[in-house]
């Protein structure tokens, strides 16, 4: 990784738990929004180009659960760029 972005990474303000846990609790919800964003944009080909949305809505979700198990990390070795951990929470 870029060492400029490695150390910027190791800047940012920490994740709650009061945060994670609402991610991980309006999860469902927030997917189901991007997901009505793109099924209403105007020129969803822009965004997606031929792909079936389906395809989008999956990575949606696969998108939601990685950042939801980021937030939830509270070790060290999940992101070795950071002492902190993806998290920033030690």
């Amino acid at each position: 990784m870029h060492e400029t972005l490695a150390a910027r990474l190791t800047e940012l303000a920490p994740i709650s738990p009061a945060a994670a846990d609402a991610y991980q609790v309006h999860g469902a919800r927030l997917v189901s929004a991007v997901d009505g964003a793109l099924r209403a944009h105007e020129d969803r080909a822009l965004l997606i180009g031929s792909n079936p949305l389906g395809t989008a809505y999956d990575n949606h979700a696969n998108h939601w659960r990685f950042m939801r198990n980021c937030f939830a990390s509270t070790t060290r070795s999940f992101w070795p760029v950071s002492s902190r951990g993806c998290t920033g929470r030690t």
